[in-house]
C-alpha cells in the first residue's frame, strides 16, 4: 500500500493459524455466558496457512506479482516454525469460525486502505495522544502530589534535535536544563511541552530514555529486532538507553527520592550502522542491511525524526560504573 516491498523472514515457511477479529470477539462472548469460572478456553482454528502463503494472497488482491513485491529478509532469532492450539473445548458450546480466510482478509485490507492516519498514530490523532502524554502524565503527577508520593515519569528525548552549539559527532550533548528544539512530531511537541510542565512539580522525578534497547531480542518493540526488519536504515550517532543497565538504576533513583530533570542514556552516542555491526557480529554472521539518507527517509515518513546527543555527566556523577553505551550493548547482546 505504501510502494514498497514486504519482508519476510526466512523462507516464509512458518505456519500460523489466522482467525477474523468478529470471530474473536463471538469467542470471547461464548466464553463470558457459558464458561465455567477459573477454566481456561482456547480460541481459535484449525485453519494453518504460512507465511509466505499469506503474502501471495496479499499481492493477488492488489494485483502485485509476489516475485516483485515480497522480498525475503535473514530470519529472526527464536522465530516459531508453528503455532496451534486445540479449540475443541470452546467448540462445545457451539462456537465456530463463520468468516472465511479471504472475508477476513479482504475485510482487513478495506479497514486498513480506509485507515491510513492509524499508521503514525501521534501524528494522526493529536487529542489522543493529548489526552494520555499530556493530561494523563499530568493528573497522575497532580494526584501523587496531593498524597505526597514520588511520580518517576519516563519520558523521552526526543524533544532535541542536532543544533549549531550541539553539533552531530562533536561530543557536545543536550544537559537537563536545556530546553526542546525539537517540534516537528506531534510525539516530541507534546512531550516537551508536558516536560517544562512537570518542572514545576517537586514530587515528579523525569527520565529522558533515547532509543531503549535491551537483550530480549525477540520483543517486537526492542530497537534491535526493528533495525534488523527494516528495509532501509539511516546511519546517524545518537544516544540510547540500554535497558538491562538503566532500568536498575532508575529503581535506585526511586529509593533515593531523585527529583527533576535527568538523561536517562548511556555515555556517549552510537550510530545504527555500529549497532548493527554487533548483532551481525554475536547473532547473525550473515546479517546484511542498506543505508539511505535522511532525505529518503523523510519520503516514507510521516513525521521526522530528530538525533541528538544527551549529556549524561549528571546520571554519571551518581552512578559512577555507568557504561559508554558502546561498551553496555555490547554486554547486552
Amino acid at each position: 500500500m505504501t510502494g514498497m516491498p514486504s519482508t519476510i523472514h526466512g523462507d516464509g515457511s512458518n505456519l500460523r493459524s489466522y482467525l477474523y477479529i468478529d470471530d474473536i470477539v463471538d469467542g470471547f462472548e461464548v466464553i463470558l455466558h457459558e464458561g465455567n469460572e477459573g477454566d481456561v478456553y482456547n480460541i481459535g482454528t484449525e485453519d494453518e496457512r504460512s507465511v509466505i502463503e499469506v503474502a501471495r494472497d496479499i499481492c493477488e488482491h492488489f494485483s502485485l506479482d509476489p516475485d516483485v513485491a515480497v522480498k525475503f529478509v535473514e530470519d529472526r532469532p527464536f522465530n516459531d516454525k508453528r503455532y496451534f492450539i486445540d479449540v475443541q473445548k470452546l467448540r462445545k458450546f457451539g462456537w465456530h469460525p463463520k468468516t472465511t480466510w479471504k472475508e477476513g482478509l479482504d475485510n482487513t485490507i478495506a479497514w486498513y486502505t480506509i485507515n491510513l492516519d492509524w499508521w503514525d498514530w501521534c501524528e494522526f490523532h493529536p487529542m489522543e495522544t493529548i489526552r494520555a502524554n499530556v493530561i494523563g502524565t499530568l493528573t497522575l503527577a497532580d494526584v501523587c502530589r496531593e498524597y505526597g508520593i514520588l511520580m518517576m515519569n519516563y519520558s523521552s528525548g526526543c524533544i532535541f534535535d542536532y543544533d549549531d552549539a550541539h553539533p552531530l559527532g562533536s561530543g557536545i550533548g543536550f544537559k537537563e536544563e536545556d530546553k526542546s528544539n525539537y517540534s516537528d512530531s506531534f510525539f516530541s511537541k507534546g512531550k516537551a511541552m508536558v516536560e517544562e510542565l512537570l518542572r514545576r512539580y517537586e514530587n515528579v522525578c523525569s527520565l529522558r530514555m533515547r532509543l531503549p534497547t535491551s537483550s530480549d531480542l525477540g520483543h517486537p518493540r526492542n530497537l534491535i529486532n526493528k533495525l534488523t526488519r527494516y528495509e532501509k536504515v539511516v546511519n546517524i550517532p545518537n544516544s540510547m538507553t540500554v535497558l538491562d543497565e538503566l532500568l536498575p538504576i532508575s529503581i535506585e533513583m526511586t529509593k533515593r527520592n531523585y527529583t527533576g530533570i535527568w538523561n536517562l542514556t548511556n555515555l556517549g552516542t552510537i550510530s545504527h550502522n555500529e549497532i548493527l555491526e554487533m548483532y551481525k557480529e554475536y547473532v547473525n554472521p550473515n546479517f546484511k542491511w542498506v543505508n539511505f539518507t535522511l532525505e529518503e527517509q523523510a519520503k516514507v515518513l510521516v513525521a521526522p525524526r530528530c538525533n541528538c546527543e544527551l549529556d549524561a555527566t549528571k546520571l554519571k556523577k551518581e552512578f559512577l560504573k555507568l557504561l559508554p553505551v558502546k561498551r553496555s550493548l555490547d554486554v547486552c547482546l
